[in-house]
């Protein structure tokens, strides 16, 4: 399994493999492969290729360019450098929301004004079943819209400068208290239980860890003696878990 969305990985033969995108032909990723006998050595080798001038060859004529296809090389290019649950949501509001409305658009007709209708667009009814989306939501959309179109620009395509579009403003909500009477009900009914989710629910219930910040806890992390819990790491997937982490953040129990 690959760590942290680097596409490196152990094979069935025992060699670490990593891939990643050496360059473009015709608007297509081309991957190179590498192979050593450990997960130090094959990132290395894959750090040393990455650190070497990389071909951006779009398809067509890039002052005709459309947005799909910057959008797509974009893509590629971010994946082998962040994490695979970013890349996941990347790839999300590029599909499910940008494309839709911008595909087929030539990029040197996206401007900051053309652009309104469609934030409006989404702030009206962008989600599932024509629901609204949040201010946050189409912030965030509108985010990788400009870094798409700065990444085009920056490889020589006709990419409008869309560093002046506005975001959404966001609106605040009152954060909401459980009720004294309801919290002792959870509490007890926690208590009354044996098994380790519950344990997990009243730790963060005390201590307001998140849930990354829970399930990368380990045995070493804990300082009875002292009563004090260290949070050394996060993670979102078990691969995620990194024992070398040296955060000090800690927590008093």
């Amino acid at each position: 399994m690959s760590r942290r969305g680097e596409n490196i990985f152990k094979r069935k033969d025992g060699r670490w493999e990593a891939r990643f995108i050496h360059h473009y032909e015709e608007g297509k990723a081309k991957y190179r492969y590498l192979y050593g006998d450990s997960y130090a050595e094959v990132r290395a080798k894959r750090d040393a290729e990455l650190a070497m001038p990389r071909a951006v060859i779009g398809k067509g004529n890039k002052q005709t360019a459309n947005f799909k296809e910057i959008a797509d090389l974009w893509l590629a290019d971010i994946q082998p450098n962040v994490k695979e649950a970013t890349y996941t949501r990347y790839y999300r509001n590029v599909y499910v929301y940008l494309l839709p409305e911008l595909g087929d658009k030539s990029v040197s007709k996206i401007s900051c004004q053309s652009l309104k209708d469609f934030t409006n667009k989404l702030m009206a009814c962008g989600g599932a079943n024509a629901k609204p989306l949040s201010a946050k939501t189409v912030g965030d959309i509108l985010c990788v819209l400009k870094a798409i179109m700065r990444f085009g620009r920056t490889n020589g395509y006709a990419c409008a400068d869309l560093d002046d579009l506005s975001y959404p403003k966001k609106t605040k909500n009152r954060a909401e208290v459980l009720p004294e009477d309801v919290r002792i009900k959870i509490e007890n009914r926690l208590w009354d239980s044996e098994d380790c989710v519950s344990l997990g629910i009243l730790f963060t219930l005390y201590t307001g860890v998140r849930i990354g910040e829970l399930c990368g806890l380990q045995w070493g992390d804990f300082d009875f003696g002292s009563g004090v819990v260290y949070i050394r790491r996060t993670i979102e997937r078990i691969s995620d878990l990194d024992p070398n982490s040296q955060s000090k953040t800690k927590v008093i129990i």
